[in-house]
């Protein structure tokens, strides 16, 4: 367990940047939790002052968080293997189990993002040549909505690839460490970007901020078991989560979608 969970936290690029509020709620309180959200009051002016002012009704809305998501995934270890194997086995088995749930993560909040996303760019070719300016547009949207809060840009290699050719880092000691970073790419136009390859980001860039997408962990667990009527061991693990974007929360992400020249 603790070995799968060290790994986890080393490959998973999405998850760690997402909301994680209500997490300890949801462990303790069942599959759902209730949110309550307060709309904004505008102000009337060019009024007199002393006048009356006058009331307006407003509603509190609420939203359910509920956990609906589970992965699950088994391998048995037959005893033989163990003895002629140079590998440690149950080492490689927790390995594959922490990268197939980072990458399943990853994945559900990349496609929960992109669908409650309320600000979108404009589809366009990109270049080594436009793709600052391309992500510029994007950071304007969410500065307008002030939604620029230690935000992120996601990107898939094919995007990181041209932010790296970008002339906008020719000559720059902060370009050349941009070109040499891993799945974090660097600072660029006020977003931390970082590369992923979660499949369902397509042809899209995404960017959130920090309060934008909220995902839960309810529950992770790996157990290893004997097999009762063979000379086997089993390795089971099983996780719950979900990852949300509440209706007011929707303009703290925006998305753009892209062509490659």
């Amino acid at each position: 367990m603790k070995e799968t969970i060290d790994l986890l936290d080393r490959k998973v690029v999405v998850a760690p940047r997402a909301n994680r509020q209500f997490e300890g709620q949801l462990k303790k309180q069942g599959d759902t939790v209730t949110v309550q959200t307060f709309p904004r009051i505008a102000l009337t002016t060019g009024v007199t002052a002393g006048a009356d002012i006058t009331i307006n009704d407003r509603t509190i809305g609420s939203e359910n968080l509920k956990v609906d998501m589970v992965g699950q995934a088994g391998v048995d270890v037959k005893d033989w293997e163990e003895v002629r194997s140079n590998l440690n086995l149950l080492s490689e088995i927790s390995a594959q189990f922490a990268y197939s749930l980072a990458q399943e993560y990853d994945t559900h909040i990349v496609t929960v993002a992109l669908a409650g996303a309320g600000n979108t760019v404009s589809t366009a070719t990109i270049t080594k040549s436009n793709i600052y300016a391309e992500i510029n547009k994007m950071r304007v949207e969410l500065s307008k909505d002030d939604a620029m809060e230690d935000a992120a840009l996601f990107v898939n290699p094919d995007v990181t690839s041209l932010i790296r050719q970008a002339p906008e880092f020719d000559g720059y000691r902060e370009g050349l460490s941009v070109r040499e970073q891993p799945s974090f790419v660097g600072r660029l136009a006020g977003f931390r970007v970082f590369e992923t390859n979660a499949s369902t980001l397509g042809s899209y860039m995404l960017a959130f901020d920090k309060k934008a997408v909220h995902f839960v962990e309810q529950m992770m667990k790996l157990d290893v078991r004997k097999e009762p009527k063979g000379f086997r061991t089993n390795v089971i693990m099983e996780s719950l989560y979900q990852a949300k974007v509440f209706a007011n929360n929707a303009n703290r992400i925006c998305i753009h979608a892209y062509t490659l020249s």
